[in-house]
């Protein structure tokens, strides 16, 4: 079961509904995942599941540079949305007031710190609640933090997302690369506010937070 410390009663209710909301969100990627994967072969265009899985292949390649058709990769990618889930049934969620980087460049809302005392902690700020004013610039952060880089957060879905965006982070504290979102200079940690091709290589999409964070917000 998740936790929650250090949260006045109206944000641990904001909170306790994003998570269930999140694990939900994260488990209807996966399945739809599945789906794009089951029908990628099919030639039956007037079969309403076909035209899903077309729209999902599509996603597939605006997010991670892929689509349907290749079975390891969707598999991964399905693992790891199924694996969030189970991640954030039993997290730690901790509210911090003092995140890291510099807050004159970047309102963090969301961020995980490799090295903390468990393995599944997501820390949240007071900008994840409701934050306006879109950052400027990411901060210099420590080796140590992996930060999320997505406000405002407006919505009950935009902070559903945020948390599969940190539970990527929590699956792979070992990479370091931006922060934690592997990518080309200037695509690894995009501030995406309409649906375009992130443009990121599957090797490196795979393991960005960034992807799964959009594709979860461009599912319909």
């Amino acid at each position: 079961m998740a936790t929650f410390e250090g949260f006045k009663p109206d944000r641990q209710l904001i909170l306790v509904t994003d998570v269930r909301n999140a694990i939900n969100l994260s488990t209807r990627c996966a399945n739809s995942v599945s789906l794009a994967n089951r029908h990628a072969d099919s030639q039956q265009l007037h079969f309403q599941p076909h035209l899903q899985a077309y729209t999902v292949s599509q996603l597939l390649s605006d997010t991670f540079g892929i689509n349907g058709h290749e079975h390891q990769q969707t598999t991964v990618i399905r693992d790891k949305f199924l694996n969030v889930a189970a991640r954030l049934k039993r997290a730690e969620f901790i509210f911090s007031a003092k995140p890291p980087g510099d807050p004159g460049h970047l309102k963090l809302g969301a961020y995980t710190e490799a090295g903390h005392r468990t393995a599944n902690t997501i820390f949240i700020t007071a900008e994840y609640f409701g934050s306006k004013t879109p950052p400027a610039a990411a901060p210099p952060l420590s080796k140590a933090s992996t930060v999320t880089v997505a406000t405002p957060h407006t919505t009950p879905t935009d902070r559903a997302a945020i948390l599969i965006h940190e539970g990527i982070h929590l699956l792979h504290p070992e990479v370091q690369q931006n922060a934690g979102h592997p990518g080309p200079p200037g695509l690894a940690t995009p501030l995406l506010f309409d649906r375009a091709p992130m443009r990121i290589p599957y090797s490196s999409a795979v393991l960005n937070p960034y992807c799964y964070q959009n594709f979860a917000l461009w599912l319909k």
